[in-house]
């Protein structure tokens, strides 16, 4: 389907800096980049080579958004496209609800609650997606890896100490997945 031929072009793109921010991860011993230092206003060790990954989590997220939005615009209605280009600047969220409700408008209901594959149902599915949209949402907006946590009754902000290597890679990974696995299930949805 040529929809998903601009979208899947620039997901792999900008999939290519990730992969790109990872390996200079990699091998940061090789590259003079300061140990770390100690932040007295937030209390937080700033490592920073972890600017890559948390680079790396920006991108691949921003990525996604991307993709979702020129399968949105490749696939709408020519007659509702001055409405959708309006709804796409408020898409800045690319969350499970975000996600179903855009799509409602190339008459595709709900792709996201069809999302699973092998090891992750689909509830998971949106709860990672969820909490991977957060992180770079903290990263963007606080300069940090935070996540929101259930205390009791309450939900409380965690700063996370350090982004991992491999939380990183696992995250990317993820995202690699749910956009092969959506964009099979919209174009069976289209074919039907």
């Amino acid at each position: 389907m040529n929809a998903f031929v601009v979208a899947r072009s620039n997901f792999k793109r900008i999939m290519l800096d990730v992969e790109m921010l990872i390996a200079i991860y990699e091998h940061r011993d090789c590259i003079k980049i300061r140990k770390g230092c100690f932040d007295p206003k937030t209390r937080i060790n700033i490592n920073e080579s972890e600017i890559l990954l948390r680079s790396a989590i920006i991108f691949t997220v921003t990525a996604f958004e991307i993709y979702i939005e020129s399968i949105i615009w490749q696939l709408c209605p020519h007659g509702l496209r001055e409405k959708i280009y309006k709804k796409l600047g408020y898409f800045n969220s690319p969350k499970g609800k975000n996600i179903n409700d855009i799509f409602k408008y190339c008459d595709i209901e709900n792709p996201l609650d069809k999302c699973s594959w092998r090891g992750m149902p689909n509830n998971k599915v949106k709860e990672k997606l969820g909490r991977i949209v957060d992180m770079r949402c903290f990263i963007v907006h606080k300069d940090r890896v935070s996540r929101l946590v259930r205390d009791g009754g309450r939900i409380k902000e965690v700063v996370d100490k350090k982004l991992s290597l491999n939380q990183t890679k696992k995250h990317v990974e993820f995202i690699g997945k749910l956009v092969k696995c959506l964009e099979t299930i919209v174009i069976r949805f289209k074919e039907n």
